[in-house]
């Protein structure tokens, strides 16, 4: 069976795609805010773990080189 497109068909699906498109132009306003804190949360927290291991590194070789040469005893570790 073959079916002949009509003008109200085509009206009916232009109107779908525009309420479509318009739906998720206002939903992506609505979302658009929560969305970029959650991406900028997480590319924080990767960007501090990267950064944050190189300053520790950075930290223990700062102190060995200030501390060659010297004798340190932790009596902490002493049990009596």
């Amino acid at each position: 069976m073959i079916h002949e497109a009509s003008a109200m068909g085509l009206l009916r699906t232009i109107l779908i795609i525009l309420l479509i498109y318009f739906g998720v132009k206002i939903l992506a306003r609505l979302f658009a805010p929560f969305l970029m804190k959650f991406v900028a949360k997480k590319a924080e927290e990767k960007f501090g773990q990267q950064f944050g291991g190189f300053q520790n590194q950075a930290n223990q070789q700062q102190k060995k080189k200030q501390n060659e040469g010297e004798t340190v005893i932790d009596l902490s570790l002493i049990h009596i």
